[in-house]
Formats: C-alpha cells, structure tokens, sequence
C-alpha cells in the first residue's frame, strides 16, 4: 500500500517504499493550484502534503466551509 507522499523503487528485485520528494520535473503542478467549490479541510491537506507545512484548522466545523481559490507562485524574472 502506498500513500500519498510515498513512492516505490526497485532495489535487487524487491520493492521499496520510501518519502517522495519532488524535484524540478514535478513542481509545476506547485506553481498554480486551483480549488473551485472546495472544502478547506481538503485544501489545507493539498498545501501541508505539497508545501511540507503543518497548517491546522482550529475546528472542524471550519473545515467544512467550501471556497474557490487559486494560489500561484510568483516566478523569477528571467
């Protein structure tokens, strides 16, 4: 079984599971997220699993809102 934030290799014919980390070929799905209609307890577990943050909602009846929103990283001028 292999959660979110996980991944599976291969070493001497076996399977391994380890902690993904994403690197440049994957972060663009970082650089703008999208909600639209979405719970904010889902959101925030989107943003602590892709960012490595532990934000943490004060209820749960907070979490149940719905929201549209997107976030997007400013990039570097070239």
């Amino acid at each position: 079984m292999v959660i979110a934030g996980e991944k599976i290799s291969t070493l001497k014919n076996s399977l391994v599971r380890s902690k993904y980390i994403a690197d440049g070929a994957a972060s663009w799905y970082k650089q703008r997220m999208h909600f639209k209609d979405e719970k904010l307890q889902n959101i925030i577990t989107v943003l602590n699993r892709n960012f490595n943050t532990n934000f943490v909602l004060a209820d749960n009846e907070t979490g149940k809102h719905k929201l549209t929103v997107t976030f997007q990283t400013k990039l570097p001028k070239q």
